[in-house]
């Protein structure tokens, strides 16, 4: 079950998430993203666990994105 609820802080938005898990959407702009490209970072008890490797093109494809990896990670699938 994920919780939609969205926090907009600086450059970041965080979207909280059930279990361990936490999704950041880092904006364009942001420390390790350049401008015009959006990217994910995915947090496991606070700590760094995966983000993306790639620019996306717009938030909502960042979102949906990260959210498929959580979900990945979460049903036990080790091959990215």
């Amino acid at each position: 079950m994920i919780n939609q609820a969205t926090n907009a802080i600086g450059a970041t938005e965080t979207v909280a998430t059930a279990g361990p898990y936490t999704l950041e959407i880092l904006r364009p702009g942001s420390p390790g993203c350049s401008e015009g490209n959006w990217r994910w970072a995915i947090r496991k008890n606070g700590k760094m666990h995966q983000r993306s490797d790639r620019a996306l093109p717009n938030e909502d494809r960042a979102k949906a994105d990260g959210l498929a990896m959580i979900e990945r990670a979460r049903s036990g699938v080790d091959a990215w």
